[in-house]
């Protein structure tokens, strides 16, 4: 049975040893880059599998006239961590988030919490979200607790979206910058503690980076 807390999220109640068959020795599974539909639906939102989201910046930079991808300092954590966890059953992967705003938005990440990480759950069709600083202990942090449901789980709103238009954008041509979308300010507006006026044209609270 879920827990509903205040804001809608959900927390799996913790049964000790129902997932420790899955936490052996792991398939030493590399992080790779998600940016295609067919990967997405098929090793991540219907796979039976958990798979662990990195969402990583990555916008056009105008000035140097290229992706602004600071990845090497990323990268380099996800290597280490992916030698690291203990987990069978479980995807690896990192997207670039400001280029796939939509895809981001859809897991209530805002572009100014980057970096960040969640894990979704296919089985359930619901994501855990990272809500420490990013670096490596925290994120194997949140892969155990996730395992173990230690940690709220949110439920995937609609998961039978289009992704193939999310990720039709060539990353390397995007100049267009992103939007930011205050979920807090959202979820405080939902509950009534905040009055403010959303744009009708997409309901949502935007503004620039």
């Amino acid at each position: 049975m879920f827990v509903e807390n205040i804001v809608g999220d959900y927390v799996f109640p913790i049964k000790p040893n129902e997932f420790e068959k899955l936490k052996e020795i792991s398939l030493k599974n590399k992080f790779e880059i998600l940016e295609d539909s067919n990967t997405f639906y098929r090793k991540c939102l219907y796979s039976n599998k958990f798979s662990a989201i990195v969402f990583l910046n990555g916008e056009y930079d105008e000035e140097i006239k290229r992706t602004n991808l600071n990845y090497e300092k990323n990268l380099n954590i996800l290597e280490e961590l992916s030698e690291e966890i203990k987990f069978e059953n479980l995807n690896l992967f990192y997207v670039n988030a400001t280029c796939h705003e939509d895809f981001t938005h859809k897991f209530r990440i805002g572009l100014d919490k980057l970096p960040s990480a969640v894990v979704y759950d296919s089985y359930h069709k619901m994501f855990s979200t990272m809500s420490e600083e990013f670096n490596k202990e925290n994120l194997k942090n949140l892969i155990a607790d996730s395992f173990d449901r230690k940690i709220f789980f949110r439920l995937f709103d609609d998961p039978k979206m289009n992704f193939t238009q999310v990720f039709e954008t060539n990353c390397a041509n995007k100049k267009i910058k992103a939007k930011f979308i205050d979920f807090e300010k959202l979820d405080r507006i939902k509950s009534g503690q905040e009055d403010e006026d959303i744009e009708e044209e997409d309901n949502y609270v935007r503004k620039d980076l």
